[in-house]
């Protein structure tokens, strides 16, 4: 069974200003943009799919590597994966 285990983002900061910056570059990697970007310069599956088919993002580039609807297909198939799976809950190092 496929997993999808390779990436987070996070935002660890008691600074109200830090936390917001980190906010927008959060949506900005998750954007639209951002995926096309990623997706067409490393390689990195377009977890928006749509994108693929749309000619204003990764269309061109789909065509071009025409595997990535293969590793697309199998996210039907994905379950979730749990990095600590158990009863314990994350707390800050305070407390």
């Amino acid at each position: 069974m496929p997993t999808n285990s390779g990436a987070a983002l996070f935002v660890l900061s008691d600074d109200p200003a830090k936390q917001r910056a980190a906010w927008e570059l959060i949506r900005f990697l998750t954007s639209d943009e951002a995926y096309v970007q990623i997706s067409s310069k490393i390689g990195y599956l377009p977890l928006r799919t749509g994108l693929v088919d749309d000619p204003a993002g990764l269309a061109p580039w789909a065509a071009a590597n025409p595997l990535v609807r293969t590793n697309l297909a199998q996210m039907d198939a994905m379950e979730p994966w749990v990095s600590f799976p158990g009863e314990t809950t994350c707390r800050s190092a305070t407390g």
